[in-house]
């Protein structure tokens, strides 16, 4: 054959060849696109739902005066005024990922009412306390079925459109429905997140053409260099492979980041919620201006996909180290679990929190276990830790020696009797151990 000839077939071959490594590496991108952005919207309405359910969890303490506030909409009163200083500066700790933060109640079937937001009253978008709204599909859902709820997609509203999860608000002694907490991303902020993955993947689009193109220029004019084709396709796509592993595993360090920060937020708002109490404002600007400047510096322990429960779970894991007592979480829930968040948390903070308290007074090895799995129908859940010393009972159930002694146990009882369970304790050979049973 011709050699000038056989160049211009070479040519051609280099020239169809790159149009099918454009579409590939384009067709690459545009999937590499929808993936990362289903996963990132996945992401941050699970870190929307945690913050909603630690402020529900919140304002749930106090839920006597969020009712009073419910009916006269004072905002004069120190309760709204404490309560909405801790929504601000809650939302400008996490503005990078949540744009708003609020309450609402329902005003009819198709109007909710907001209650409290995050927005100062300076705010363009700032929402005064009894404003209608259109209820959007998320919202109807949680409120008809009065349990956390989280958005399929961006809908549009007289906000922008947003991404949003709501969390159930529920009277802590009445288990009276109070209204919703929500948190919501918007597009804008979502497609400003996603601008990272646009410019990596934009680069190595372009970088991968050009190599290609490159490549084509100087083989294109020998013939005898077509035999190294196939090697040059294999080592292009091992480096693009190579790039996609190195950006996926970036991404997703910064989820892992993003679920670790979700959950440490109960354990900070429980500080909070005392500073509240006590009414002690230096000790909250303090301490909340001590969390904008500080990330987590461990990672922390994944025990299950549940993320209100894991950061509780995590919080705890966190003060056992402290105090020098092991830890040890197995943990099985199931996929359909019908206990709502608040009412798990009651009985695990609680069990936990009895069995911190008492091991941390005791003498040598310290240990706690913590096991929660299904037996039949029913959910099992098992605390035990060291204890030595004699145990005083009130109506059937230990009593602590610290004020209110015994409550917390008796809030457990409650709800497992609700559930249709039952609590149990025993002690004996220097372990006490806690036993409920809750029906599903």
């Amino acid at each position: 054959m011709n050699p000038e000839n056989e160049n211009r077939r070479t040519k051609r071959q280099f020239q169809l060849l790159f149009i099918i490594f454009s579409a590939f590496l384009l067709a690459t991108g545009i999937i590499g696109y929808k993936i990362a952005a289903q996963k990132l919207r996945e992401q941050l309405v699970l870190k929307c739902q945690a913050l909603a359910a630690t402020v529900a969890a919140v304002i749930a303490d106090n839920s006597d005066n969020y009712a009073a506030f419910l009916k006269d909409m004072d905002q004069e009163t120190e309760y709204y005024r404490h309560t909405k200083a801790l929504m601000m500066k809650i939302k400008q700790v996490n503005a990078k990922h949540v744009t708003y933060i609020y309450t609402v109640a329902r005003a009819d079937k198709d109007t909710i009412m907001y209650v409290i937001g995050g927005e100062p009253p300076s705010s363009p978008v700032y929402t005064a306390p009894g404003v209608r709204d259109t209820i959007t599909k998320a919202e109807r859902l949680a409120f008809d079925e009065q349990r956390a709820t989280l958005g399929e997609d961006f809908v549009d509203t007289s906000y922008g459109r947003r991404l949003s999860a709501y969390e159930p608000i529920f009277h802590k002694d009445t288990n009276e429905f109070l209204g919703l907490v929500g948190a919501d991303i918007t597009r804008t902020q979502f497609n400003s997140i996603m601008a990272v993955f646009v410019i990596q993947a934009a680069v190595s689009l372009v970088a991968g053409l050009t190599i290609f193109a490159l490549a084509m220029w100087r083989l294109s004019g020998n013939v005898h260099l077509v035999i190294n084709r196939h090697r040059f396709e294999a080592e292009l796509a091992r480096g693009f492979i190579s790039a996609g592993r190195s950006y996926y595993q970036k991404m997703n360090e910064t989820y892992e980041t993003l679920r670790i920060m979700r959950h440490d937020y109960r354990h900070h708002l429980n500080v909070i919620g005392e500073f509240l109490r006590t009414g002690d404002k230096l000790e909250i600007e303090k301490y909340l201006t001590a969390l904008q400047k500080k990330m987590p510096e461990n990672m922390l322990d994944h025990y299950c996909s549940n993320s209100v429960l894991n950061a509780l779970l995590a919080s705890y894991s966190e003060r056992c180290a402290k105090s020098d007592i092991q830890y040890d979480v197995r943990i099985s829930l199931p996929d359909d679990l019908t206990i709502p968040n608040y009412d798990m948390c009651i009985v695990l903070g609680n069990l936990l929190e009895n069995a911190v308290e008492a091991s941390s007074r005791q003498e040598g090895a310290r240990k706690i276990e913590l096991t929660v799995n299904t037996k039949g129908t029913h959910l099992a859940v098992m605390v035990q830790n060291n204890f030595a010393g004699e145990i005083t009972q009130d109506e059937g159930l230990p009593v602590s020696t610290k004020q209110y002694g015994g409550l917390g146990l008796h809030s457990v009882q409650a709800i497992a009797t609700r559930y249709g369970g039952e609590l149990m304790t025993e002690w004996d050979a220097g372990k006490f151990t806690a036993y409920v049973l809750i029906s599903l």
